[in-house]
This record gives structure tokens, sequence and C-alpha cells, in this order.
């Protein structure tokens, strides 16, 4: 296989910006190549469908061919970043399914490690450079898609919970156990507990207790139902156990804190 067929580099460079005036560049039709950003230090307002994104450091943007390209630096502020041009057949196996052209994956000392190598040994032109950049351009891609991968995990993620999160707002009287709600998410009961604790920081257990201790609240300040009644509305349908609950974490029980309120 001819690697220059799979991957060429057309150009690439790391650029420190400090100027008194704007920079940036402004192609409404793109180029015939690839061509990929990553933001080191600072900040690049990216423009896509006429909406400015504001992409910090540890950005990675991402333009196909013929795709409009516009971005730009702010005067008298000092930014650091990489761009690369590239072209091969397999760019599109590799990037194709993309299906967005901003991605933040975090400052990476280990990929900034591989860029300034990589340009480096472009720069240099070295017997051999161009196979040798070609492979290492298809290390940096290869580690950038697995960051987003990670990234785009950690979306999920955060999905998930808020969905479920959501669920025990409007479902709080339901009689089920933080393995009913990690099945909800297909995950196993110790992940789910972990990333809604991570996302959250709250256990799923005291999420729901919090929920149905201030659905308690509004009841007995707003409503003459038993007590009861109260603890089987908010889905504690054993009323000792509903006042034992009530008053660990309000210091009431539930017909002081009645009284308390009227």
């Amino acid at each position: 296989m001819n690697l220059e067929n799979f991957i060429r580099v057309v150009s690439t460079s790391i650029l420190t910006i400090s100027d008194p005036y704007e920079r940036g560049s402004n192609r409404p039709l793109g180029r015939k190549d690839w061509h990929i950003l990553y933001i080191i230090k600072g900040r690049c307002f990216v423009s896509i469908d006429d909406i400015e994104f504001e992409c910090k450091s540890g950005t990675v943007v991402i333009y196909p061919p013929d795709t409009p390209q516009k971005y730009r630096f702010n005067k008298n502020e000092e930014s650091k970043y990489f761009f690369v041009h590239f072209e091969g057949d397999w760019c599109y196996k590799l990037l194709g399914e993309l299906t967005e052209r901003i991605y933040f994956i975090g400052k990476n000392i280990n990929l900034e490690e591989m860029i300034y190598k990589f340009v480096d040994e472009y720069t240099l032109k070295l017997p051999f450079y161009e196979t040798l950049s070609g492979t290492m351009l298809l290390s940096i891609i290869t580690f950038i898609l697995r960051e987003i991968s990670y990234a785009n995990l950690e979306y999920n993620s955060r999905k998930k919970v808020m969905e479920i999160c959501r669920y025990m707002q409007s479902n709080y009287s339901e009689k089920l156990a933080v393995g009913d709600y990690a099945n909800m998410c297909n995950l196993s009961e110790s992940r789910f507990s972990h990333l809604f604790k991570e996302i959250m920081n709250i256990s799923p257990q005291q999420y729901l207790v919090d929920i149905r201790i201030q659905k308690a609240k509004s009841l007995l300040e707003d409503t003459d139902l038993p007590i009861s009644k109260i603890s089987d509305i908010v889905g504690l349908q054993n009323q000792h156990y509903f006042s034992r609950m009530f008053k660990k974490y309000t210091l009431l029980s539930p017909l002081e804190y009645r009284k308390s309120m009227r």
C-alpha cells in the first residue's frame, strides 16, 4: 500500500499570535483538502452557519474538503494553535463519520508532544520525511478520534443521568431500587451509581430522598392530607419510616413541620 495515497501531509505548523490586529481565515468555499486546528493556548472564534463559537485551549476543529472555513483570533490576545492540511484516500474512512466541526477534548500533554514532534519532522524534511510524517499524522488523528469518543461517552453519560433525574422528579412515588434505574440506562448498578455521584455530586438514593422530602414539605404546607396519605404519595408507604426520615432531614416531625408553616 502506498502511504501517500492513504494520507499525505500538505502543510502544517504551530503558530503563536499576539498581534495588535485580528488574525484568522475566511474561505467561503473551503479548501480541497482536509484541515484540522487544535487550540493549544488562548481562544479561537469559529463561525459555523453564521454562528460564532468561542473555542478555548483543548478544542479541535475539523474541516472536510469544500467546507466553508471562517475563524479568527482576537488582537492583542496571545494564542497558539496547531494546523495541518492533508489529503488521501482514507481520510473519509477516518473522519467521514464525524457529524460536528468542533470538539472540546481538553488540554492533553501527550497529544501536544505528538504534535510538536510531527511538525518538527515535517519542517526538517529529512530523508523519508513524507512517509514518517504521514505515519505520525495518522497517530495524531487516531489519538484525537479516541479523545472525541471519550468526550461523547461523557456526554452520553451525562444525558443518561439527566434523564434519570427527570424520571425521578416525575415518578418519585414509584418503589424502584437503584438497580432499576441502572437497568434503564443499560448500566451495572455500580457503574450507574458511580456516574450519578460523579455528575450530580450526590448518590442516586440521596437524590431521590431529597425529592421525596421536598414533595412532602409542599404537601404538609399546602394540604390537610393525613401523614399516612402523604407518606404514600411520596413513595414511603410506611408512615413510621417516613416520619423518621422526615425528621432526620428537617429536624422536625411531619406534624411539627406543618404547624411551624401555618
